[in-house]
């Protein structure tokens, strides 16, 4: 169980770092509906996680990957295939980066949120997890990486549990400092949106560069075997 947790805590952080979901609580938060509507965002993201996380394992059958000592070929064969595509996302995410002075671009799906309800919020907050890549391919690669650990079925769900909570730590805390502390909070989370939104492209690059790389290297590592 401390073996698999250990291996996915690296990819839950990359999560949590990810800028995407941080940028839509900071909007929720600061708008005129922030505090039905970012409650409603963390239980929507919350929810996508744990759909595409639960979802893979069941697909990956850990069940069946318990059963032998080894990491299984399928396994080693999903993890090059994730990392090779975090590669190219990484070449897109560096691609499309802001040249010069040119100003960074807003994702559409931006547009309208400081206006977003309880339900649009949650909406939002369960599509960004469940189907937007830059999120779901480190979900997908964490459940691939519970499994490959041949933990039984109730073990690779708690991980999966640990994995989410830990991946969620930049919106669940910025909602309840908000909630409880509205003034410092305020202060404190200000700037960040600002500068998330004009160096988002960076930080991805260099998130997708380095997890696919170490994607490949595990998948390169258990066919070998």
């Amino acid at each position: 169980m401390g073996v698999s947790i250990g291996d996915i805590l690296p990819m839950a952080v990359i999560v949590a770092s990810s800028p995407i979901q941080i940028i839509a609580i900071l909007v929720l938060l600061s708008s005129a509906r922030g505090t039905s509507a970012a409650p409603a965002f963390t239980f929507g993201w919350l929810l996508g996680l744990a759909v595409v996380g639960g979802v893979t394992l069941l697909l990956a059958d850990p069940a069946r990957a318990d059963s032998r000592d080894e990491p299984s070929t399928v396994g080693a064969i999903l993890q090059l295939a994730l990392g090779l595509l975090l590669l190219f996302m990484a070449y897109r995410q560096w691609a499309k980066r802001p040249k010069g002075d040119e100003p960074p671009k807003s994702p559409k799906w931006m547009a309208g949120m400081e206006s977003a309800g309880t339900a649009k919020a949650a909406l939002i907050g369960f599509l960004l997890a469940a189907i937007n890549p830059k999120i779901t391919l480190f979900t997908i690669a964490a459940a691939i990486t519970i499994v490959q650990t041949g933990v039984s079925f109730g073990g690779a769900a708690i991980a999966l549990a640990v994995f989410i909570a830990i991946a969620s730590i930049t919106v669940i805390v910025p909602v309840v400092w908000s909630l409880t502390a509205p003034r410092s909070a305020a202060r404190a989370l200000g700037g960040l949106h600002g500068w998330l939104v004009s160096n988002s492209a960076i930080v991805m690059t260099l998130l997708f560069l380095y997890f696919g790389a170490n994607l490949i290297g595990k998948g390169i590592s258990g066919l070998s075997i």
